[in-house]
């Protein structure tokens, strides 16, 4: 499965980006210095009515967490991202609720 992601970044994409890094650094009297953190992750993506279109697995915390109004592609499927709910029970499970698009011709 490809999971394929607009970048195109705004200004509240790009504070977000800039509070997650602050998040996986450590302050030090010389600063902030990156610390890695892997937090093994579930990804479920949910229609508008709440079934579950997608579930991602990802152990290595390798995907991003989505942001509001993002563009995703998974599969054939383009879905633009309504909203993101974390939950750390267990592995830490993101619950991406999205509204699905037409697919591209």
């Amino acid at each position: 499965m490809k999971l394929a992601v607009d970048l195109s970044l705004d200004k509240e994409i790009l504070k977000t980006h800039a509070y997650c890094e602050r998040a996986r650094s450590t302050l030090t009297d010389g600063g902030y210095e990156k610390t890695e953190v892997k937090v093994p992750r579930v990804f479920k993506f949910l229609d508008m009515a709440g079934s579950v279109l997608h579930t991602i697995d990802d152990p290595e915390d390798q995907l991003p967490i989505p942001v509001y109004r993002q563009e995703i592609t998974i599969g054939s499927d383009r879905m633009r991202v309504e909203s993101v709910t974390v939950r750390s029970t267990g592995p830490q499970t993101c619950y991406v609720c999205v509204q699905t698009k037409a697919p591209k011709d």
